[in-house]
């Protein structure tokens, strides 16, 4: 039998309902280890989220603090005010590559406002794109204001990076850390930028450029950026 492959439509049913049908949207390749997607939490308490599920391996991001909220819409996502309430989940040992898809307000001179596993992705002290692992590096572009997709592809000795599907610049010569931390949300605790955060998943191996940008392209059509 011919297997053929189905995209989800976000109606904004309850997915917190037992009795609610919810297809996950496609993104990207299908051989993704993880997926936080704020559309999940659709019909659930708007303010002081805790958790965070992950629709395919299981490390739901969960925080301890107070004050994250979720807004719906046409690009729902999860607010998080402050470092104190960053939420994370303990993964394995850093993989050799690894490629992240982002959809997020990334906040200049934050840093570490996503996490995984050997590395940290932020907008730095010179607010710029920045990459952080055993060793840290810069791109020339500053994120820019509101939402927007950000794809990395994270290997020893070569970072790349893309901003809604143009490059960010020259790959850095970064070596990942020993870091097992899944997470969103600045550790500056004495943060109090707002941080919005739509999606966040993880291949366990390098994408190809073509595979970045149909990832891309997915991203940006559910959430509405142009």
């Amino acid at each position: 039998m011919a297997q053929y492959l189905a995209k989800g439509i976000p109606t904004g049913a309850p997915v917190l309902d037992p009795a609610a049908v919810w297809t996950p949207p496609n993104i990207g390749p299908l051989d993704g280890s993880n997926l936080w997607l704020a559309h999940t939490l659709r019909g659930g308490n708007a303010t002081d989220v805790k958790t965070l599920p992950d629709m395919i391996g299981g490390r739901n991001l969960a925080t301890t603090g107070a004050g994250n909220s979720f807004t719906d819409g046409t690009a729902p996502v999860v607010s998080i005010p402050q470092g104190s309430a960053a939420m994370t989940a303990t993964g394995a040992t850093p993989p050799g590559a690894c490629t992240v898809l982002i959809v997020a307000s990334l906040v200049a001179n934050k840093s570490a406002q996503v996490r995984v596993p050997g590395w940290t992705i932020g907008g730095g002290g010179t607010s710029r794109l920045t990459v952080a692992g055993a060793t840290t590096g810069t791109y020339s572009v500053a994120p820019p204001v509101g939402l927007a997709v950000y794809a990395l592809r994270l290997e020893a000795g070569a970072v790349s990076a893309w901003i809604n599907g143009t490059s960010a610049g020259a790959p850095l010569s970064l070596q990942p850390g020993s870091g097992v931390l899944y997470g969103l949300g600045t550790n500056v605790y004495s943060s109090t930028v707002r941080e919005d955060y739509g999606l966040l998943k993880v291949w366990p191996r390098a994408l190809s450029d073509t595979e970045i940008q149909a990832a891309t392209s997915d991203a940006k059509n559910l959430f509405g950026i142009v």
